[in-house]
Formats: C-alpha cells, structure tokens, sequence
C-alpha cells in the first residue's frame, strides 16, 4: 500500500511508531503484538526486533484481517445461539408450568364431577381413611 517514495523517510509516515521507539531506546530486546492499522483496514500480527550492529530494524507484519474478521462473527454467533438457548428454556419452563396448571385443573374438575355423579347415584360416601387417600393422589384441594 506504499511505493518506494517512502523509502527512508520516518515510519511515523506509514504507521505508528511506538513499537519501533521502544526498541530504539533499548527497553524492549522484542515486540510482539498484534495492532489495528485503520488507515489501511488492516489488522496485523507484528513482530519487530533490532538488528543492533546494522543499526536497522526489522518488522514482520503478518495480516490477520479475515482472521479476526472470522472470530468475531464465531463470537456473535456463539452469543446468539445462548440467547437462543435461554429463550428456547423459558419456553419449555412456561409450557411445562401451563401443561401442570392444566392437569390440577382438570384433576379437580373431574374429582367435583365424580363426587357430584356418586352423591345423585346415591352411593355412600366413602369413609374418611378411603377419601384422604384418594385426595392425597389426586388433587391437593382441601376436602
């Protein structure tokens, strides 16, 4: 993305210097890092390191652009799918609920109902040991 017009000129004109002004003052024997250089959509793995008796540097710019580009889409993904997740559990909790509502429901109506047929047929009601028995499989109305 440059020409040789840059050839010998500050790399403060390519991109931040930093890196190499660490080696340059002697406090780092390496840089490894990896950097956002926006002006150019690049997102570069860099290794920088002095050549001291050449008095030169070396960088090794390696693009990872579609790399991070690919993580950061398996991370939405990933974050959608626990949504997804969540929701697909309260569903199964709230339609587990409204099934177990439905069935004490259901139970209690239909113990009214054999109750109210067994008293017109005339049939005795059944002694207190029998009905707490069939209340305590039942339903959990109180008798």
């Amino acid at each position: 993305m440059c020409t040789d017009a840059l050839g010998g000129q500050p790399i403060a004109r390519l991109m931040d210097p930093a890196p190499f002004e660490s080696l340059s003052s002697g406090d780092q024997n390496l840089v490894d890092l990896t950097a956002e250089h926006g002006k150019y959509g690049l997102v570069c793995h860099e290794i920088l390191y002095p050549l001291r008796d050449e008095k030169q540097y070396v960088g090794i710019f390696v693009n990872i652009t579609h790399s991070q580009a690919s993580q950061k889409k398996l991370a939405e993904v990933r974050a959608q799918t626990i949504v997804q997740a969540r929701e697909l559990l309260d569903h199964q909790i709230r339609l587990a609920e409204t099934i177990a509502r439905a069935l004490g429901e259901s139970t209690a109506h239909g113990e009214d109902l054999v109750d109210k047929l067994l008293q017109i047929a005339g049939d005795t009601p059944p002694d207190e040991k029998d009905k707490q028995w069939l209340q305590d499989t039942y339903t959990s109305k109180p008798m």
